[in-house]
C-alpha cells in the first residue's frame, strides 16, 4: 500500500516535470528535452497511435521515469522534420509547447519571445540544420511573408520600441528584414 502511494505522488510530480520541462526549452521542444509521460497519458497516446494505424509498441523509454523514444540525432520519434511538426499533437495537447503556440510564427523583434524570426535565425547559424530547414513547411512559412518587393512587417510588437521601425506594425521594416533575408542566405547558401 505504501509503495502504490508512492507510486501515484511519484506519477503527480512527473507530471508536474513534463510541463516544467516544456517551459524551460530553450532550442526545440523535440530535440533532447525528453518530458516524462504519465501511464494516463501513455495510454491516450498508444490508443491515438492504434485508431491512427500506427504501431504503438517500442515508443517509450522506460529508465528513472517514462518518455517517448528519440531517433539518433535526439529528436522525439514524432516530431517530423520535414514538416517540423509533431505527429501526434492531437492526443497530447501541449499548449506551452513551443510549435504549438498560437502566435510563434509572428514577425518580432527584438528577441525577448520565442517566435519564429528568433527561432530561424538561431537555426540558421548552424550548419547541420540548414539542410532541414530548407524547403521545410517552417521557412515557406517564414518567407511567405515577404511583401512585393521583398520587405518585411512587424506583426507583434513591444510598446518600448515603437520609436524603431521594427516596432511599428503599419509599415515594413528595414531591421526585420535585414535579419530575415539573412535568414535566408543561411538557410540557401
Amino acid at each position: 500500500m505504501i509503495q502504490m502511494c508512492r507510486a501515484n505522488k511519484d506519477e503527480a510530480l512527473r507530471q508536474t516535470d513534463f510541463f516544467d520541462t516544456c517551459a524551460k526549452c530553450k532550442m526545440s521542444c523535440c530535440s533532447g528535452a525528453r518530458p516524462p509521460i504519465t501511464l494516463k497519458r501513455r495510454a491516450i497516446i498508444e490508443d491515438y497511435l492504434k485508431k491512427n494505424g500506427v504501431n504503438a509498441e517500442n515508443n517509450f523509454e522506460n529508465g528513472a521515469y517514462t518518455f517517448l523514444k528519440e531517433t539518433h540525432d535526439n529528436y522525439c520519434i514524432f516530431f517530423d522534420l520535414r514538416t517540423w511538426k509533431c505527429q501526434i499533437h492531437p492526443c497530447i495537447r501541449l499548449r506551452r509547447m513551443y510549435f504549438l503556440r498560437t502566435d510563434w510564427d509572428k514577425l518580432k523583434y527584438p528577441f525577448t519571445d520565442y517566435k519564429i524570426l528568433k527561432f530561424l535565425d538561431v537555426l540558421s547559424r548552424f550548419e547541420h540544420a540548414e539542410q532541414r530547414l530548407r524547403g521545410s513547411e517552417m521557412v515557406k512559412r517564414f518567407m511567405s511573408k515577404q511583401d512585393g518587393k521583398g520587405r518585411f512587417t512587424p506583426e507583434s510588437t513591444h510598446k518600448v520600441w515603437s520609436d524603431f521601425d521594427f516596432g511599428q506594425k503599419e509599415r515594413p521594416s528595414r531591421w526585420i528584414t535585414f535579419l530575415a533575408l539573412r535568414i535566408e542566405k543561411r538557410v540557401y547558401r
